[in-house]
């Protein structure tokens, strides 16, 4: 049994990813140190940390 066509026309097109850029990824990591959770990146989580501490300081 073969694929049906409409399967075979998304496979064949270009598959593009929505990535979202770096002030949501930010925005995210902030929240979640936010709520007592690592985001899995040190380099992340220190730059997330370092940011609240601005935003503190306004």
């Amino acid at each position: 049994m073969g694929l049906r066509e409409d399967v075979r026309y998304i496979i064949a097109k270009e598959y593009e990813p929505n990535i979202p850029d770096n002030q949501t990824i930010l925005k995210q990591a902030k929240e979640q140190l936010k709520k007592g959770k690592s985001t899995g990146s040190v380099s992340l989580d220190i730059k997330a940390i370092k940011s609240l501490e601005d935003d503190e300081e306004r």
